[in-house]
């Protein structure tokens, strides 16, 4: 799943994370991945981070994600790669 960010507050900005799946919950505004390690399957990785994206837009197999700040959108890159970096690494250690 291709997750595009992009800003606001710069119109040129857009960086684009291919993570395996990501989930928003609209209740709380939050984002998280699930993953596995070894045996233990569906342990949720939740985004830690206290920003809100301004919209969400959804197209088969990519997904935008709008923020009004640049220091928000890279932050919230920085968590896609090092989340789909544990997911990785969660489906290297599977069992059975």
């Amino acid at each position: 799943m291709i997750i595009e960010v992009i800003c606001h507050e710069i119109e040129k900005y857009r960086r684009e994370i291919d993570v395996y799946a990501l989930c928003f919950d609209p209740a709380n505004e939050s984002f998280s991945m699930s993953y596995c390690m070894g045996d233990m399957w569906g342990i949720e990785l939740k985004c830690p981070l206290a920003i809100r994206p301004t919209s969400l837009t959804f197209q088969s197999g990519r997904v935008s994600v709008r923020f009004e700040r640049q220091e928000d959108a890279d932050a919230f890159a920085a968590w896609l790669v090092e989340g789909e970096e544990k997911v990785r690494e969660g489906f290297k250690t599977m069992r059975g």
